[in-house]
């Protein structure tokens, strides 16, 4: 019994302690954390007034990615001063972006949005949206809409488009409006009266929609996919065409896919000058986009991404080139640095390579993995292997290449080491080259190789190469066979003397389990060996 009682003491007494103690912890943390806030408070951005915070607000935002994506909020959670700040930061929240399937979730987001925005002035992009709602809620407030991006089901699109005339848009600007391919014999027309409710559109983007192309004015931008003339609905003819391009001469981005028609025979077209023009891109047949190019007066700084369908040998590319070649090669044009070839793997099965893309760019850098905006694109389909060495000289000859010194080959899996051999041999400046560390990798350093030794080629011999290693999740025989064919070369350039000056290995999206080691003689052949492993 006593011992029972003994023990009963000592069990009251030890929760005691931990209640003292766990007073004390609680006592300790709010000191810390008045300490911390006291520290906060001395830093020097807690001097800077509201107006200063709220425009480092507005870089963070735009430098974490899309504004849209409310990436930005994070700053809320810093201070209860950023917090206030933040909600009432009206310019950023006037970025909205819904994409998907309508939730509850979603609308309460537009929602909050559309109330936080205040009275800033309205970016609206809904991504295959499913619900009327959103675009009622949206369109209640179209007196401060200035960008109205709309895109997904032809269904949800096309909805919009009859409801836009009964609200005033005083301060629009862009206007997209693309659906998806709607069945054939389905015609949908952009209402007139738009043009009068909003006043200030600068910018118009339209996909499957029938307009009466007579009554566009004013425009910086025009993208038509598809679109026929209202009055007909069959496509313009090339005159129409040409005549709303003379009636848009303030013009500085334009995009038409399937949308010239051919020529009237015997009729002679003047041409259309398009001082301010800074964009062209055309995807329609070869003849079409030929035609409409050389009744184009374009500035030689001008950007073309041209998609014609029906080049598929070199011979066929002949005329484009002709009109190519006088624009690209302009003493005032922009001189290219970087030439992107991009040809993507096949089935082995099939000899036919469906695509050849060959971009050319300004800044001596690798262009984004997911595309940038290049100087000059052009796409061909080439129906084998012979056709597309043809096609590809023939384009590389009209690009003024003594100034490219960046290759990027990371796309290009289906060339072959003859097919390397001949754009290596056309480069005469080349010192960097982009790849992957794949089988485009193996050809084209092999090709790099044969060059070295057979007199009849030129040598290429570079300074720099950055090779990217990816996860591709698969069997590493094409890596190790790459690799092997790297150390090769890189050796017989070491022993002539002119070692390779930087060998960049990024391995950010590497396996994770790679040998720590499998680049390690590497660096023994090179002026210097960078690696590149920070998980991404």
């Amino acid at each position: 019994m006593e011992a029972e009682h003994h023990s009963s003491r000592v069990c009251n007494s030890s929760a005691v302690e931990m209640e003292i103690i766990s007073r004390q912890i609680e006592w300790h943390y709010a000191q810390i954390s008045l300490l911390k806030n006291k520290r906060n408070l001395l830093a020097p951005i807690s001097n800077l007034p509201n107006e200063i915070l709220c425009q480092i607000f507005s870089v963070y935002a735009t430098e974490s990615g899309d504004v849209s994506s409310l990436k930005w909020t994070k700053l809320m959670l810093i201070c209860r001063r950023w917090y206030d700040l933040a909600i009432n930061h009206q310019h950023l929240w006037s970025f909205i972006e819904v994409h998907g399937f309508h939730t509850d979730r979603d609308t309460k987001r537009l929602e909050v949005q559309l109330k936080r925005s205040g009275a800033a002035p309205l970016t609206i992009k809904l991504v295959y949206h499913t619900s009327p709602a959103f675009s009622s809620m949206v369109l209640d407030h179209s007196s401060r809409i200035v960008c109205f991006d709309v895109t997904g089901h032809a269904a949800v699109v096309l909805a919009i488009l009859p409801v836009l005339p009964s609200h005033q848009f005083p301060v629009l600007q862009t206007l997209k409006l693309k659906p998806d391919e709607i069945p054939d014999g389905t015609h949908s027309n952009f209402p007139d009266e738009i043009f009068d409710v909003a006043p200030r559109l600068k910018s118009l983007a339209l996909s499957f929609v029938d307009l009466r192309l007579g009554l566009l004015r004013g425009l910086d931008s025009l993208a038509l996919t598809r679109c026929a003339e209202a009055t007909t609905s069959i496509e313009p003819s090339f005159s129409d065409l040409l005549s709303t391009l003379g009636s848009l001469p303030g013009l500085k981005s334009l995009h038409l896919e399937n949308l010239i028609s051919e020529l009237s025979p015997g009729f002679i077209y003047n041409p259309v000058a398009l001082p301010r023009l800074e964009f062209l891109y055309l995807r329609d047949d070869l003849q079409y986009i030929t035609d409409l190019l050389t009744h184009l007066i374009i500035p030689p700084t001008t950007s073309l991404a041209l998609y014609p369908s029906g080049l598929t040998t070199g011979r066929e590319a002949r005329r484009i080139l002709v009109l190519l070649r006088r624009h690209l090669r302009s003493p005032s044009a922009t001189t290219p640095r970087v030439i992107q070839i991009d040809c993507p793997q096949v089935d082995s099965n099939t000899a036919y390579i469906p695509n050849l893309m060959i971009n050319t760019y300004v800044l001596p850098q690798p262009p984004n993995l997911f595309g940038d905006a290049a100087s000059f694109r052009i796409n061909s389909h080439p129906v084998n292997e012979h056709a597309l060495r043809q096609i590809m000289t023939k384009v590389m000859n009209t690009i003024h290449c003594d100034s490219i010194t960046h290759l990027d080959a990371r796309a290009a899996t289906h060339l072959t080491m003859s097919s390397w051999r001949t754009a290596l041999a056309l480069l005469p400046s080349l010192e960097t080259v982009y790849l992957f560390l794949n089988n485009a990798a193996t050809n084209l350093v092999c090709a790099l190789l044969e060059m070295e030794d057979a007199p009849k080629y030129p040598r290429r011999r570079l300074r720099h190469i950055q090779l990217l290693v990816f996860d591709w999740h698969r069997e590493d025989e094409p890596d190790r066979v790459a690799r092997d064919a790297l150390e090769r070369l890189l050796r017989a350039w070491h022993r002539a003397g002119a070692p390779l000056e930087t060998l960049e290995i990024d391995e950010r999206f590497g396996p994770r389990d790679s040998d720590e080691d499998q680049w390690a003689l590497f660096s023994g052949l090179v002026g210097t060996l960078v690696r590149n492993r920070d998980r991404v």
